[in-house]
């Protein structure tokens, strides 16, 4: 509810300022934004290969979306994934620096002329990674500019200090259920601001603001 109301109120101001900048045109006056309007802008990459090529993206075989073995998902020894994506050739050799593995470096210079060598890097990195569990790749990498990041399930997100830091996850008591851990608003100017008012106490109970609302609203 709390995110439904900033939404609505964070389009009505840009409809004001619209309004204020002297825009006359009625169909200018209703801002469109439907989830429908933000799923569409994910797919905005890759059109140029659409455009390009005559035909849509195939699942895990474009540069981005799994094709390339240095831009993908990889299996940890424990099951759990972490993304990997160092597509710059320094961030890779960063990688196979901290990882001591320079001969996956011939492999990397000959990917887009050779297809056996981008057969054999993959492989050769699903090996690597499955060497190791997600905990261990996560301190090994830590300080590594190789862009790499752990798959985190839901809990593991919200505990996450960068997210806690933009106050995109924060915490409340409630009586009832103890310490919650909520999500923030996803814009603001700062991460206080992302956080909704109001939810320093615990969620009212059924009915409980009935009369003072309707009070509010018929006097």
């Amino acid at each position: 509810r709390h995110r439904r109301r900033l939404r609505e109120h964070h389009l009505a101001l840009a409809a004001l300022c619209g309004r204020l900048r002297g825009t006359t045109r009625p169909e200018l006056n209703v801002i469109d934004a439907s989830m429908l309007h933000a799923a569409n802008a994910l797919t905005l990459m890759h059109m140029p290969t659409l455009a390009a090529l005559g035909r849509p993206p195939a699942p895990g075989q474009e540069l981005l979306n799994g094709g390339l073995p240095n831009y993908r998902i990889y299996r940890t020894a424990d099951g759990r994934a972490l993304c990997f994506g160092p597509i710059e050739p320094k961030l890779f050799a960063n990688f196979c620096e901290k990882v001591a593995r320079p001969d996956l470096l011939d492999l990397f210079n000959r990917l887009g002329n050779d297809d056996a060598a981008t057969a054999a890097l993959h492989a050769a990195l699903e090996k690597t990674f499955a060497n190791s569990n997600l905990a261990t790749w996560k301190v090994m990498l830590r300080d590594c500019d190789c862009c790499t990041t752990p798959v985190n399930d839901l809990r593991e997100a919200v505990a996450d200090e960068h997210l806690r830091a933009l106050g995109l996850a924060f915490e409340i008591d409630d009586a009832e259920f103890g310490r919650l851990c909520l999500g923030g608003f996803p814009a603001g100017f700062t991460s206080a601001s992302r956080q909704p008012t109001g939810l320093d106490a615990p969620a009212p109970g059924i009915g409980q603001h009935t009369t003072a609302i309707l009070h509010d609203v018929i006097r």
